[in-house]
This record gives C-alpha cells, structure tokens and sequence, in this order.
C-alpha cells in the first residue's frame, strides 16, 4: 500500500482549522457560563420578590381567616381571637408566625394552654429551618379579643421569612 504524504500546507490548515474551532469552543463556552450566572441571579431575585409577596399576602390575609378571627353569633368582629391562637396552624413554610399583645401589658411569656391568659406571645407557626441564611420580618397591627376576660387588646402580627 502507498503512503499519502500530506503536504506541509495542509498541515498547518488543518492545525488552524482546529485551533480555530477550539478557540470558538471555548468563548461559546464562557459565553454559555456567563449567560448561566446571569440567569440563575435573575432566579434568585424572582425567588427572593416571591417570597415577600407570599409573606405580605399571609400577613393580610391571615387575621380574616376563620382558624383565627373572631365571631360574635356568627357576625365579623374584625379581630383575632386569643383563645384560636392557642392552637398552632398546620403549613409547610420556612417562617414564624407570631402575635404579640402590646397593650395592656402582660407578663412576657410565650402562651399555652397551661398559662393563658397571663402571657403576652402567640406562636401559630414555628418553622425555622436548622440551617439559616437570612431571614425578614414584617409585620402588621392586630386587634386581639380575649373571649374568657372579655376584653379587647391592642397586639402585632410578625411573619419571620427564612430563607
């Protein structure tokens, strides 16, 4: 069998046809990479607005909803009832949810069954994450019935975000 001498020309065409597809390779590449960082901190600002809003929707949503709001004879009273608060609510967040009774004061102290009414912080909902990054608190003014003195007091509605 002959041998097929290639020319010296052709070899360096060849050498620099790939060099030059290597070296398109490699700016796709860091193009590629580029765009990909770009887009996943575009992600994340996404992720992080949806948060909040989900978190100021709960914070004026959650005092009308009926596992808290107080009723007189099946009639709106447009306050949270103390004694609901008791009982933690059931959902799958990284936050806290907490209301806290400012006026008239009370002993602080985080309420139970066992220690209500001489206590001034509800916990509804515990869901801090064992890691933690940041977190955001936001929160909003209540008005709280405590249906056992029938009494009204003045108290805040706090979400605690994690994320």
């Amino acid at each position: 069998m002959p041998k097929m001498k290639i020319s010296k020309k052709a070899q360096a065409q060849n050498l620099e046809t790939i060099i030059v597809i290597l070296i398109v390779t490699i700016i796709i590449a860091i193009g590629i990479a580029i765009f990909y960082n770009l887009q996943s901190n575009s992600l994340d600002n996404l992720k992080q607005l949806y948060r909040q809003n989900q978190a100021i929707n709960l914070l004026s949503t959650l005092p009308l909803t009926p596992e808290l709001q107080y009723t007189e004879f099946g009639y709106d009273k447009s306050s949270i009832d103390a004694i609901k608060l008791l009982t933690p609510l059931k959902l799958k967040s990284n936050m806290k949810i907490e209301v806290q009774q400012l006026y008239p004061e009370k002993p602080k102290a985080t309420c139970s069954k066992s220690n209500y009414p001489e206590c001034s912080t509800y916990i509804i909902y515990d869901g801090q994450p064992k890691s933690l990054k940041n977190q955001e608190i936001i929160s909003t003014p209540a008005l709280l019935y405590h249906p056992i003195e029938k009494q009204y007091s003045f108290a805040i509605l706090i979400i605690t975000t994690y994320y």
